[in-house]
């Protein structure tokens, strides 16, 4: 896999008939995620912990930190989404009578808490995990601003020259470490191209 196919596979459109939608909100359903991040990254080259669960009045709420492997990095990307679900109390109930909670109602709310978490971590690596889904139609747009991650990692990845580099270089975020890397990367390939090239002119 090359830097082109990898920010192509993060930046494809999820197929249609696999988007949900409830309440007038499209989602992808958490088996659709985990299945792409097993396609994308490998079944064994994925995985995430739940943390920070607290009870919120009547809301329970966490943080998923997902970690994937970068095919081309050859270095673990961590990536933390966050959700909070109501607790089910009876009907009428008011939100601060927790003795009103259903029975078992943490059994079943805590794994949607996760799997809503875990899907928000999972849109920030990209579009074919639902990035744009939730946001209106007229805030989605198909321009690529520079400093997106997939389109920094591409526009490093694409350039020539050293001078092309540095040029991306002023544009994008630097201070984050996949981009950073990368570029560091890039800068030695770019290097030792140029340090080649003179060499065999000197011939």
């Amino acid at each position: 896999m090359d830097l082109n196919n990898y920010a192509s596979l993060l930046n494809e459109e999820p197929p249609e008939d696999k988007i949900k939608a409830k309440n007038g909100v499209r989602y992808l359903p958490i088996s659709f995620i985990e299945n792409k991040l097993d396609e994308i990254f490998g079944a064994a080259c994925w995985s995430y912990e739940m943390t920070g669960v607290q009870m919120i009045v009547n809301e329970v709420t966490c943080v998923v930190n997902l970690k994937v492997w970068h095919p081309l990095l050859k270095d673990w990307v961590i990536r933390s989404g966050t959700a909070a679900v109501p607790i089910q109390q009876d009907a009428g109930a008011l939100i601060t009578d927790i003795g009103a909670k259903k029975k078992n109602a943490l059994e079943k709310n805590i794994p949607t808490v996760k799997s809503i978490a875990l899907k928000n971590a999972a849109q920030s690596l990209g579009k074919i995990f639902g990035r744009d889904l939730a946001r209106k139609q007229d805030q989605v747009s198909n321009y690529e601003p520079t400093n997106s991650l997939p389109n920094a990692m591409f526009l490093i990845g694409s350039c020539e020259s050293i001078e092309d580099l540095t040029a991306i270089k002023a544009e994008v975020n630097m201070k984050n470490p996949t981009l950073k890397a990368l570029a560091i990367k890039k800068h030695k390939e770019l290097s030792k191209n140029t340090l080649q090239i003179e060499e065999g002119n000197n011939d």
